[in-house]
C-alpha cells in the first residue's frame, strides 16, 4: 500500500469504519434470518478487530429484494450515506455493467471518504482513476481455489463449518445441493443459504 492511500486511511478511519451493502434479495439475506446475512456475519468476526485498534466498525446492508441498486445509486450520498467499504451484489437483478458502474462512480463521487470498492467488476474506474482505484472483489469465490472440497461425509466435519457442505467433490455433488421441500427450492436457487454468508 502506498504511504499516502496508508496516511488517508488512517486518517479517515480514525474514529470509525462504515461498511455499506448494496444489492438484491439474496444480498439482503432473504430466507435467512437477518443476522445470518454475510454484513453482520463481517460486522460479527471484526467488530472486535476494529475495537482492538480503536475504532467503532458500523455494517448496514442496505439490498433490498427485487429492485437491485439503480434507484439508491443515483442518491447514492443520500441513502448510503458515508463509508468507507463499500459492497455491491446485484447480478441477480442486474445484469449489465453499466448498473454497477454508475453504483461505484456515485459512491466515489458522493460524500466526504472515498470508499474501497468491492464489487465484481470495476469497468473502467482503474484507467478513469489514474491507477488510484481502491478496489477488491470476493463475489466469485465459489470458483476460487480457497474454498475446500466437500469429499464425504467424514472428511467435511474436519473442515471450518463456513465451507462445509459448499463446494463438493464431482463425485458427491449432491452433499452440497441441499434437500429442501419443493416450496422452499425456489429459495435455494435464487437465495443463498445461511452457509454461503458465512463464508461471504
Amino acid at each position: 500500500m502506498k504511504l499516502h492511500h496508508y496516511i488517508n486511511l488512517t486518517h479517515h478511519l480514525a474514529l470509525s469504519a462504515i461498511d455499506i451493502l448494496g444489492g438484491h434479495s439474496a444480498a439482503a439475506g432473504h430466507g435467512n434470518n437477518f443476522h445470518q446475512q454475510y454484513t453482520m456475519q463481517f460486522s460479527h468476526i471484526m467488530e472486535p478487530v476494529f475495537h482492538r485498534l480503536g475504532m467503532r466498525l458500523i455494517s448496514r446492508n442496505m439490498a433490498m429484494g427485487g429492485l437491485g441498486t439503480m434507484h439508491f445509486s443515483l442518491a447514492s450520498g443520500s441513502l448510503y450515506g458515508e463509508k468507507d467499504f463499500l459492497l455491491w451484489d446485484s447480478s441477480m437483478t442486474e445484469k449489465p455493467t453499466e448498473d454497477q458502474d454508475l453504483f461505484n462512480k456515485q459512491a466515489l463521487l458522493g460524500g466526504e471518504r472515498v470508499p474501497i470498492l468491492f464489487s465484481s467488476d470495476p469497468n473502467n474506474l482503474e484507467v478513469e482513476t489514474g491507477g488510484n482505484l481502491w478496489y477488491g472483489s470476493f463475489l466469485n469465490w465459489s470458483n476460487n481455489d480457497f474454498v475446500p472440497l466437500t469429499e464425504d461425509l467424514d472428511q467435511v466435519e474436519t473442515l471450518p463449518l463456513a465451507t462445509q457442505y459448499v463446494k463438493c467433490d464431482s463425485s458427491v455433488k449432491e452433499l452440497c445441493s441441499g434437500e429442501l421441500p419443493k416450496a422452499l427450492q425456489f429459495l435455494l436457487e435464487k437465495h443463498l443459504p445461511n452457509s454461503y454468508h458465512h463464508l461471504t
